[in-house]
């Protein structure tokens, strides 16, 4: 997909925490036998694709960066505003970027 490649062209290795991998199925999931695989698609959009482009664009994510990718902290509050963080880690210095991603509820 999108994000594979352009962590190869860039040759950053990514890696996925289990609970971020839990919060994208459970988004994904949401209304596929009505939709098919398009909450699945919309779910690794949100989840990857778009912060992953994003902290590259920003240049927190550069060639040969190692990072790891999980679902931030819920802060009270959260929930009502549909909003989720995602951490991205940077192994290199253990600099985070956190990015707020809109979930299904919001």
């Amino acid at each position: 997909g999108t994000v594979k490649c352009a962590m190869a062209e860039h040759s950053i290795d990514l890696k996925i925490s289990s609970d971020l991998v839990d919060r994208f199925m459970e988004e994904g999931s949401v209304n596929t036998a009505q939709f098919g695989a398009r909450p699945l698609r919309r779910a690794a959009q949100h989840f990857f694709e778009d912060l992953m482009s994003d902290a590259i664009i920003r240049g927190f994510l550069k060639e040969n960066n190692e990072a790891i990718v999980y679902l931030g902290e819920e802060e009270e509050g959260d929930n009502m505003n549909g909003m989720s963080h995602v951490r991205i880690m940077r192994l290199l210095d253990d600099e985070s970027l956190i990015v707020n991603v809109e979930d299904g509820n919001g």
